[in-house]
């Protein structure tokens, strides 16, 4: 179950990763110039670490959520990018850090005695 949700966090990840080039894309990349698209490609990286369970992958990608959760909020009616994306993308980090929370809370799954 919690290689399970390892996968979940994973294509959470991934849909943040396409909500950043969503945002990339409505603001303009002169805009935004590299720094709207290095989030997508870093959130990519993760979820392909989440996928192959690394847990220290999970560890770093939790803290950065919850930063990543302040910053969205930060750039809110200041930002090229519509408040709804930038919602939603909030919304997004929120939900990958409390799930990354309760897979790291959990634990290792104890291996079976024989």
């Amino acid at each position: 179950m919690r290689k399970g949700l390892m996968r979940l966090a994973a294509l959470v990840m991934l849909a943040i990763a396409g909500l950043h080039m969503v945002s990339l894309m409505l603001a303009g990349p002169l805009a935004e110039g590299l720094a709207g698209a290095l989030p997508a490609v870093a959130a990519v990286a993760v979820a392909a670490g989440l996928w192959r369970g690394w847990r220290w992958v999970a560890w770093l990608a939790m803290l950065g959520a919850i930063v990543a959760f302040g910053a969205v909020l930060g750039r809110v009616g200041v930002s090229p990018v519509p408040d709804g994306v930038l919602y939603m993308l909030a919304i997004a980090y929120g939900a990958f850090s409390v799930m990354s929370f309760t897979l790291l809370w959990w634990g290792p799954r104890a291996p079976r005695a024989r």
